[in-house]
């Protein structure tokens, strides 16, 4: 049996013994039940972290206790609110939010899926009547910091699957963008790419021209990819001073860079909805689909890889993972400084991109 396995057997069967009543008060010593289960302090550690955060027990100096409420079974599941901006049903080939919802079921607690949008999150998590065993996971740009601020002025813990803005103090994991855009830059340099240029982060609301729907931690994203550009001297053109409005509206951005000197070679365009909008508009403006790469990530496991970039689905679960895991440190420690974590990402290349080479001399 694995060690993980054999920390759950542990868990469920101290579970098992506490709503059957063999224990009522308190457990038997550590040292008692190391020598029963065979398993060393650490492993029993990782037992007692868990049924601490499930709210079944409690560990004082004069031992461990039974909270009251581990024998009602309607009571002994702490709820884990997990925000999505779409339904469950679309997020069914979503490897990060899947592995999280895995997490929240293998563990023993409650999921309760809302849906909502980051301009509407706040109300909706004031309709979930949270209390401080409960926990939130904002996932897909849902987090927005009026929401952060009720769950912390509520004393609940909750972790952002997305880098928020800079100066915002909470719990999040995301990927390394820096690093992200370094290895894609490097490998489109090598085929001889010249001018790259950035839209969207995976905004939704790519074809819309409201400035707020941007995710939080959009412009941090657009400074990493201008850094890396620099660190390989590509050409590239300072930000507008309107760029809130273009990287909102895509009729805009297009007739932008028409009125640059060269066109890109590549767009970067965050997300499949921004490509397919923006692949449109340059048709508009004759400009042939296959004049320039549009690129977006994907961390959806069945996505066709033909339109190159995907993650791969061991730095998805990666990813969805060390969220879980933060969630669980902070319901630990409620009172430790916030941490921010970059997950370093391995990128799935489109094998039809080795065909590809920029030639400006066309």
């Amino acid at each position: 049996m694995s060690v993980n396995n054999k920390y759950q057997a542990i868990c469920d069967t101290v579970k098992d013994r506490i709503a059957r009543k063999v224990y009522t008060h308190r457990l038997p010593p550590r040292r008692e039940l190391m020598e029963e289960f065979q398993v060393s302090s650490r492993t029993l550690h990782k037992v007692f972290q868990q049924l601490k955060i499930s709210g079944i027990i409690e560990p004082t100096p004069t031992g461990t206790l039974i909270c009251a409420n581990a024998f009602d079974k309607s009571a002994d599941k702490a709820r884990i609110v997990l925000i999505t901006p779409t339904a469950p049903e679309n997020h069914v080939n979503d490897r990060i939010t899947q592995t999280i919802a895995a997490n929240i079921l293998k563990y023993d607690f409650l999921v309760d899926w809302q849906v909502a949008k980051k301009e509407n999150v706040l109300a909706t998590l004031k309709k979930c009547d949270l209390t401080a065993k409960d926990s939130v996971i904002f996932t897909n740009s849902t987090f927005s910091v009026e929401a952060g601020n009720y769950l912390k002025a509520n004393n609940i813990s909750f972790v952002s699957v997305n880098r928020p803005a800079m100066g915002v103090d909470i719990n999040w994991v995301d990927w390394n963008h820096l690093e992200l855009f370094d290895d894609v830059t490097g490998y489109l340099v090598n085929r001889g790419a010249r001018y790259l240029a950035f839209f969207g982060s995976g905004s939704s609301s790519a074809s819309e021209s409201d400035f707020r729907k941007l995710p939080d931690n959009h412009w941090q994203i657009v400074e990493d990819f201008e850094a890396a550009k620099k660190s390989y001297l590509l050409f590239y053109h300072k930000m507008p001073e309107n760029a809130g409005e273009l990287y909102c509206n895509v009729k805009k951005y297009v007739e932008y860079l028409l009125t640059l000197k060269h066109l890109p070679d590549v767009i970067w365009c965050g997300c499949r909805k921004a490509k397919s909008v923006i692949a449109e508009n340059l048709q508009q403006h004759g400009i042939a689909p296959d004049r320039i790469l549009l690129i977006y990530m994907t961390h959806q496991s069945d996505e066709d890889v033909g339109s190159f970039g995907a993650y791969t689905l061991r730095s998805l679960e990666k990813l969805g993972n060390k969220a879980w895991e933060l969630l669980m440190f902070s319901r630990l420690h409620p009172n430790a400084p916030c941490r921010g974590i970059k997950q370093h990402c391995e990128i799935l290349f489109n094998k039809s991109l080795k065909k590809i080479k920029f030639d400006h001399n066309k």
